[in-house]
């Protein structure tokens, strides 16, 4: 049986309710806690302007690897690239392909192509291909 389901419904008086909602609003006058770990694209998107500007200034993926591993940070550079080309991308408003996290919890929806080769082919219309003998 699960856990809980002859459990009675917890009840809260008054009083307990309008103090959990004064704290709760005091929340509402404190900055956002910044979260103690997150995943590696949040960190790519973060350090971004800085991983550009040492690409533009002449590092290669694979040199920024290496830099990154020296700190501890374990990422190949075809997940480095992935990640700098989603941000890059939403940077410039573009599409970039599929569904991605863009590092603060949402997900930014990419566009998909929808049209199938044979659509492209004969113009937009369905066409079968005739049979053939077996």
């Amino acid at each position: 049986m699960a856990e809980g389901i002859n459990e009675k419904t917890r009840m809260f008086r008054v009083d307990e309710a309008r103090a959990l909602d004064e704290f709760l609003k005091g929340k509402l006058k404190e900055p956002i806690p910044e979260p103690n770990e997150f995943p590696m694209r949040k960190l790519i998107r973060m350090l971004y302007p800085t991983l550009r500007e040492l690409r533009d200034k002449g590092y290669t993926l694979q040199m920024l690897v290496q830099v990154l591993s020296e700190k501890g940070i374990s990422i190949n550079r075809s997940h480095l690239s992935a990640h700098m080309t989603v941000v890059a991308r939403a940077q410039k408003g573009g599409s970039t392909g599929s569904q991605a996290g863009n590092g603060d919890g949402t997900n930014v929806q990419r566009s998909r192509e929808t049209e199938s080769t044979t659509q492209r082919r004969s113009g937009g219309s369905f066409v079968m291909k005739p049979d053939s003998k077996l």
